[in-house]
């Protein structure tokens, strides 16, 4: 299953700067382990709106319900982590700030819930973790060289309930927070 439709260039990522700054204390996770390893997960809702209008098309995020969209934090020299209950509730996540930092998706090996880490990048080297309690890495998003000035990189993923796959990608935006460019789309299987 492809990206939905509405993720190209021209599509307008609102309220996300919301969900950056309502971020709660971090936790450790007790089987996911390492040096600056830490739970980190905010739900929110997240609506599309094809416009017509101001910033439009485009998806809203929101504190309402339903909560449909994961947000997992940025945490320097560390990794964050985002665990997503196998749920019957399509659902969307959301990493930002990458500047050559690696998007990881995990899986319990018996499908029960999917995690998604922010792994934070330095010298060219992936900050280490270790998976414990049957979590798998089931695949690896990359955003090495798609950085630029006046522009920002985001990992987005969309998980339909049916599938319990994540189709992945980063998404360059521009100063306005509309998407520039898609790149790197995978189907990772969970």
């Amino acid at each position: 299953m492809p990206l939905p439709a509405e993720v190209v260039a021209g599509l307008y990522l609102n309220g996300l700067s919301k969900a950056r700054d309502g971020l709660p204390a971090t936790k450790n996770h007790s089987e996911i382990t390492g040096v600056n390893v830490t739970r980190d997960e905010q739900f929110y809702n997240l609506a599309y709106d094809p416009g017509p209008g101001a910033r439009r098309p485009g998806y809203q995020v929101t504190d309402s319900n339903p909560r449909n969209c994961l947000f997992v934090n940025n945490i320097p020299n560390g990794v964050a982590i985002s665990v997503l209950p196998r749920t019957a509730t399509d659902t969307y996540v959301f990493s930002d700030n990458y500047a050559g930092c690696e998007f990881h998706v995990i899986t319990r090996a018996d499908h029960s819930a999917a995690a998604f880490l922010h792994v934070y990048r330095t010298g060219g080297i992936a900050h280490p973790y270790v998976l414990g309690g049957n979590w798998v890495l089931k695949g690896t998003v990359q955003s090495v060289g798609l950085a630029g000035v006046n522009a920002s990189v985001v990992s987005y993923a969309y998980v339909p309930a049916a599938t319990w796959i994540a189709e992945c990608c980063m998404l360059v935006l521009n100063n306005q927070g509309m998407v520039t460019a898609v790149h790197r789309a995978v189907s990772i299987a969970l």
